[in-house]
């Protein structure tokens, strides 16, 4: 994830990726409050991913509106 400051939050995983990475990945970055730019995603920003299938899996789309609480 990027800001105006340059790259708030980053991961990389070896291998593929899967719909319970993508819910880590996001859970991760709600925990990180960096002290100079503040939290790496904060209410009103914008997530902006492709539409690789498992953003829209059953069980990963409803867990991804509470994390955010869009559900």
């Amino acid at each position: 994830m990027t800001n105006i400051v340059g790259v708030a939050y980053f991961n990389i995983i070896q291998g593929s990726s899967n719909g319970l990475e993508l819910l880590n990945f996001f859970d991760d970055a709600l925990l990180i409050d960096q002290a100079v730019i503040g939290a790496a995603l904060e209410p009103g920003d914008v997530v902006v991913m492709d539409n690789y299938g498992f953003h829209h899996a059953r069980h990963i789309e409803p867990l991804l509106g509470n994390m955010f609480n869009m559900s």
